[in-house]
């Protein structure tokens, strides 16, 4: 699925947010016009989530923006492939109206998605599956049932006016955890790192992960979130500074604190848009975690 980040999720969008970083090593076999990329920073994502396990479930999303939205995070800090990211809903004085948030100290309203025109996904199924975009520009659908095919393309066609591309990826196997993730964040003094491992590293692959703790995400935007994007070795470290950080607070279920993995395989393409398009292919672990 789209990382639903706290902001997103309080104004009831779904994207990834923050940069222009699309670019990665070679995860995925681009045929027209596109290159690797990777998740962090994507603000213009197409994704296809794959859930393996009975009764077998896929799910499409996809959204793009023209102009770029609006970085809504700082970076406080970056280490072992992981950043600490904030945010200060202080920093515009008075409160902003229902439906906007502060960047850049000014109260903004986030922007809807620019319709792509029709995108044409192949190897979900066996006959290739046409999207159209929605109200508010997003992309949607699911179903249950296995895979066609491993490797997966997302085609844009220039019915809209924006440059055709082809991106082909190959769906990755779901991780599976060597340990207890949970038991380890428990157990985690103050200050100290924290590894999360798993089995049968995939080393064309990419992991991503996204945590909150809820806090202020009601309807609001997090202070604090941590989110990786690294290269699957079978290890992501979490940097102590930033779980302290992320937890200084506790916990809350405004919109319920997210511990979510992903490993991923994903191109990019320049379509006219201000950013690339991403389209990644991806499956999902979860643990629960709640200091």
């Amino acid at each position: 699925m789209l990382r639903c980040t706290s902001v997103l999720c309080g104004l009831g969008l779904l994207v990834g947010c923050g940069g222009t970083d699309a670019t990665g090593p070679d995860a995925a076999a681009c045929t027209v016009n596109c290159q690797s990329a990777a998740l962090l920073g994507a603000s213009n994502l197409v994704t296809v989530t794959h859930e393996a396990s009975a009764p077998s479930f896929t799910q499409i999303e996809g959204v793009a923006y023209s102009p770029a939205p609006p970085s809504i995070f700082s970076i406080t800090a970056t280490r072992s492939g992981c950043r600490w990211l904030s945010y200060d809903g202080n920093a515009c004085g008075a409160p902003c109206e229902f439906g906007q948030f502060c960047a850049a100290g000014t109260c903004q309203t986030w922007p809807e998605g620019t319709d792509l025109g029709a995108l044409t996904i192949a190897g979900v199924r066996t006959a290739p599956i046409t999207l159209t975009a929605q109200l508010g520009g997003g992309y949607q659908w699911a179903d249950e049932g296995t895979l066609a095919a491993n490797d997966i393309s997302l085609t844009v066609d220039a019915s809209q006016g924006f440059v055709p591309a082809t991106i082909t990826a190959r769906m990755p196997q779901p991780l599976v955890p060597d340990h207890d993730w949970s038991a380890a964040l428990d157990a985690r003094a103050a200050g100290a790192d924290v590894a999360l491992r798993w089995q049968a590293p995939d080393p064309g692959a990419r992991i991503y992960l996204r945590m909150t703790t809820g806090i202020g995400t009601h309807g609001g935007i997090s202070p604090v979130e941590v989110e990786c994007d690294v290269e699957d070795t079978g290890t992501l470290t979490l940097p102590g500074d930033q779980l302290d950080a992320l937890f200084a607070d506790g916990w809350a279920c405004g919109e319920c604190g997210l511990n979510e993995v992903y490993r991923y395989r994903a191109g990019a393409a320049d379509v006219g848009l201000p950013d690339p398009l991403v389209f990644a292919l991806q499956t999902r672990s979860t643990f629960y975690f709640h200091p």
